[in-house]
């Protein structure tokens, strides 16, 4: 409104200095084109704050685009750490699964020789054992069977050991996990408004040329 206000003023100013019959008197006309200086300094004014005003934006999206890249690059490294947990969950998962397995397995050799220990048979040949050997050797293989029971009970409590290990392990992993998926949702939050911002500035930039450009297009019109 302010350009087409200006074109017109400009037009009417020298229609009426070419019109008037003697170009009216010089007060008039020098007021005339004082108020022609005046709105060509005020055009220029706004050229000039137009242009400060895009230089600024332009270093803003600059400052964006770097900003978008670093929430890129820490979104990739966020996304990374999330999928090498994932997979050392994975095999602490495996590996547990595979104790539990190797534990019932040893409990059911436990209950064995505890069951064969009592039985009818196992006694008549203790039994024939403790009379026919000697005390040395019988004390031996009483030994043997106390020592393979303590050995067996051992490797069992050793297995619980290291499963809740394993277990415990795994659920620190989970919790690292879960402020890793927080810390990437904030970051892709991040991310979305820095490029709104992006979008604002791109258009507000479009307008600015578009009027700048119109504006030096009045001047030397």
């Amino acid at each position: 409104m302010r350009h087409r206000r200006f074109v017109a003023f400009i037009t009417l100013t020298f229609l009426g200095i070419a019109t008037s019959p003697n170009y009216a008197n010089a007060t008039n006309e020098q007021s005339r084109l004082q108020q022609l200086r005046d709105s060509i300094n005020e055009l220029r004014q706004e050229i000039g704050s137009d242009k400060e005003q895009h230089s600024q934006l332009q270093k803003e999206m600059r400052r964006l685009e770097r900003e978008i890249v670093k929430a890129n690059r820490r979104l990739r490294d966020i996304e990374a750490q999330i999928t090498q947990q994932r997979q050392t969950q994975q095999q602490l998962q495996t590996e547990a699964l595979n104790l539990n397995q190797k534990l019932e397995q040893q409990k059911q050799t436990l209950a064995k020789q505890l069951r064969a220990s009592f039985s009818p048979n196992e006694q008549q040949a203790l039994k024939l054992l403790l009379n026919q050997s000697s005390p040395a050797e019988a004390g031996r293989t009483l030994a043997y069977y106390s020592y393979f029971s303590r050995a067996q009970q051992q490797t069992i409590a050793d297995t619980r050991e290291n499963i809740a290990a394993l277990q415990e392990t795994d659920e620190k992993l989970q919790q690292s996990r879960d402020k890793l998926e927080t810390l990437k949702r904030q970051q892709q939050e991040e991310r979305s408004k820095l490029s709104a911002r992006q979008k604002e500035q791109k258009a507000l930039l479009s307008k600015l040329d578009s009027r700048i450009q119109g504006n030096e297009q009045n001047l030397t019109s």
